[in-house]
């Protein structure tokens, strides 16, 4: 799943439509909510693509990439034509409710309840994955799709389970981002968060400690590079290049391994 951009965004604005709409009512009651339909649009966008997979052979990555552009192009017409509040900096909608508003843990910081969230996310993940009998298919799928099947795993509805699941968790990043950070959504908020989880996701191989490691490493290099922006010479792309040169380490072992096993079989005939 590439498409977790386009999941956040639809996510955001999902969470966007509930704090605006619903932001009078207490915030036991709007916040879960908010998060819920978020999660839900992130899910939902993120079935196409594996709706494409199952039935019509799509590649998914394509098909994610594709959804991405979707996504933010469409938010940002639903923004522009139908819920702009004029005189902004940018295309935006009018603010959430009070009640949907998750406040900062400390004056001064912008940490608020989702960093909280998100630990409890973790944990979730680590205890479906090892402890579950879905996490078991999914990773069965993934490691051999023929010897899955042998073993009378369904590919097509794990597949589609993977995938909406991992739409969730991008949709809820997104619904966090309103909820904690921005208080409505801005057009093309983000500087590309979605995919700074492929980057975690690749960096953590798929272990719940990895993914913890790799998250404090790309956020910690995000809010370096805005720093080293603001007040050095050195550009905020450093941050990126630094972000690309820890996949490609983490990833060229399997790529030699890749190409001498396709140059064996090229000897071969």
């Amino acid at each position: 799943n590439v498409g977790a951009e386009g999941q956040l965004y639809f996510g955001a604005f999902a969470a966007t439509l509930v704090g605006i709409y619903l932001g009078d009512l207490p915030a036991i009651i709007v916040v879960p909510v908010a998060f819920i339909v978020g999660a839900a649009a992130g899910a939902a966008l993120a079935a196409v693509a594996a709706a494409l997979k199952n039935w019509l052979g799509a590649h998914e990555v394509i098909t994610t990439i594709m959804l991405n552009f979707i996504a933010i192009e469409f938010t940002s017409y639903l923004v522009n034509y139908h819920f702009q509040v004029p005189g902004g900096l940018a295309p935006q909608t009018p603010e959430i409710g009070p009640g949907a508003v998750l406040p900062p843990l400390f004056r001064g910081y912008q940490v608020s309840g989702m960093f909280f969230i998100a630990i409890f996310l973790l944990g979730l993940y680590a205890l479906m994955t090892y402890r579950s009998r879905l996490g078991f298919e999914i990773r069965a799928v993934g490691a051999s799709l023929g010897a899955s099947e042998a073993a009378g795993i369904n590919p097509y509805r794990t597949r589609m389970l993977a995938m909406v699941l991992s739409g969730a968790f991008a949709g809820l990043a997104g619904a966090g981002e309103v909820l904690g950070n921005f208080g409505r959504f801005i057009d093309r908020f983000s500087p590309g968060y979605g995919f700074d989880g492929v980057t975690v996701a690749i960096m953590g191989q798929g272990h719940p400690l990895g993914i913890l490691a790799g998250a404090l490493v790309v956020g910690g290099l995000r809010s370096a590079g805005t720093y080293l922006d603001l007040f050095t010479k050195i550009p905020i792309d450093f941050a990126v290049l630094l972000q690309g040169l820890i996949i490609l380490l983490i990833t060229a072992p399997k790529l030699i391994q890749s190409l001498g096993n396709l140059g064996r079989r090229w000897r071969r005939g």
